[in-house]
């Protein structure tokens, strides 16, 4: 296996950590050869569901599931899956890995896990380091879990169940394909996790939790992140694209009392009933873990949108909703996003929308900040004196180039002035991996100027297609795509 290395960022500093799956041997590696859901037959290092044995010659069939199973015995974590459309038996359950486990596909236009909109695909469960590379996991339905809100079904397609299990999607399409069958899902349209779960060249699209009036479960249509027993949830976004998914709040992700680090990244294309269209940053629900904040860079977020507010909800932020939480974002655009609302409301906010300090129940509340790191594009034209009716930050914006507030609006920062960006379509280009809207000619992006004091905010060396960036580091653009 590959080594991996990855940083979390607590509190402002980075701690990195290097270690190999591979640092421990194993004898075996299993060659699924089937596309049927079987069991193993027996579990003894050899991946055979048995039905092989009347074949002329005699042959060992390994299924996915079988392969899984084995690996869950301690036998060996490597799995390869040749291309293979593999649609899941409902009565067996979803698929279950339980120890650490590499399952290799042969890309994910070709390797597809199918859970046929009646289970989910796959969970993860104790402290297991599981990477999944060059897979779709789709048409997942999620499944029955009680939580302190009573029975849920949670995680749509994949779910990681622990806090210690850490889950890396390489080259991994998460999605959910048109259908007449409406999402149950609440909340994990996509993906629920409570571990660490980083997404690398990977596509979330097209997943939906169920969305009703109060609907105050169905979270985070594409992914929702949430802290564990005793550790904080952690998602990571590098070079991936979280796009058209659907849900109540945070349309294409949400994170709850958790941290997100994205990177390179576009959100773009979804939809959320009352707050947070593209993204919820979300520490109102806990507070007891402690907030390392958030972190964008070098990403775009744009054609979200926020539907209507629920029942006696304020909706905010058809790109982003900062609810409670500290987001540092630099050399990032967050601009076209959607707020149905007149821009004479007070609540308009179709870029980015930010809580108040407030108290709850009597317990304190900080309110939202948003701290620049420069070279950030947000909203788009002024429409009246010194106002731009793009972001409502009713919380503490901080960072060099910040505007004041100007009756309830604040300026974008860092690009005061500059005009506006086009921007494209979500296209992914021939050869990429994972698709970008791309900058238009004359859209005013180019301008690096510092890290801002932090090193997640460097130049980048390519874009999200993993495209060259120029070496002049002042003529990089900012945003996920580089002209």
């Amino acid at each position: 296996m590959p080594i991996r290395k990855v940083q979390w960022y607590l509190g402002g500093f980075a701690l990195a950590f290097t270690w190999s799956m591979a640092a421990t041997a194993h004898a075996v590696t299993f060659n699924v050869n089937t596309n049927t859901d079987t069991h193993d037959k027996v579990i003894d290092g050899v991946c055979d569901d048995g039905t092989g044995a009347k074949l002329k010659p005699p042959k060992k069939v390994c299924s996915l599931r079988a392969a899984i199973e084995e690996a869950n015995a301690g036998f060996q974590d490597t799995i390869n899956v040749p291309a293979l459309n593999i649609k899941l038996d409902a009565t067996k359950g979803h698929l279950l890995i339980t120890a650490d486990t590499w399952i290799v596909g042969a890309g994910s236009g070709s390797t597809i896990v199918d859970g046929n909109y009646a289970i989910r695909v796959l969970k993860v469960d104790n402290a297991a380091d599981v990477e999944i590379d060059g897979v779709t996991l789709r048409n997942g339905s999620g499944q029955n879990t009680t939580s302190d809100r009573g029975p849920e079904l949670l995680g749509g397609t994949l779910m990681v169940n622990t806090s210690y299990a850490l889950v890396t999607l390489q080259r991994v399409r998460v999605e959910r394909l048109p259908t007449t069958i409406k999402s149950q899902i609440q909340p994990g349209g996509g993906i629920y996790s409570q571990g660490f779960l980083y997404l690398i060249d990977s596509v979330v699209n097209g997943n939906s939790t169920i969305v009703t009036n109060g609907g105050v479960s169905a979270l985070g249509g594409g992914i929702y992140v949430a802290p564990g027993s005793d550790t904080t949830g952690f998602l990571s976004l590098y070079y991936s694209t979280v796009s058209n998914n659907t849900s109540s709040r945070g349309g294409g992700l949400l994170v709850n009392g958790s941290q997100l680090m994205c990177f390179n990244s576009t959100i773009s294309g979804n939809t959320a009933q009352s707050q947070g269209g593209g993204a919820g940053i979300d520490f109102e629900g806990d507070q007891s873990g402690g907030d390392y904040g958030s972190y964008i860079a070098f990403s775009t977020i744009t054609n979200n949108s926020m539907v209507s507010p629920l029942g006696s909800e304020i909706g905010w932020g058809g790109g982003i909703l900062n609810r409670d939480s500290t987001v540092r974002i630099g050399k990032s655009i967050i601009a076209k996003n959607k707020d149905p609302r007149a821009s004479t409301d007070p609540n308009f906010s179709p870029d980015i929308g930010q809580t108040l300090p407030r108290s709850i129940a009597g317990a304190p509340f900080p309110g939202g900040t948003m701290i620049s790191y420069d070279d950030n594009f947000i909203g788009g034209a002024a429409v009246g004196p010194g106002k731009h009716l793009n972001m409502l930050l009713d919380g503490m914006m901080t960072g060099r180039y910040v505007s004041s507030h100007l009756g309830g609006f604040v300026q974008p920062f860092d690009w005061v002035g500059k005009g506006t960006v086009t921007l494209g379509g979500l296209v992914q280009e021939s050869g990429t991996l994972t698709p970008t809207c791309a900058l238009q000619a004359g859209d005013p992006i180019n301008a690096y100027t510092s890290n801002g004091g932090d090193s997640f905010f460097n130049p980048a060396t390519d874009d999200q297609r993993h495209h060259a960036r120029p070496a002049q580091t002042n003529l990089i653009d900012s945003g996920s795509y580089e002209k």
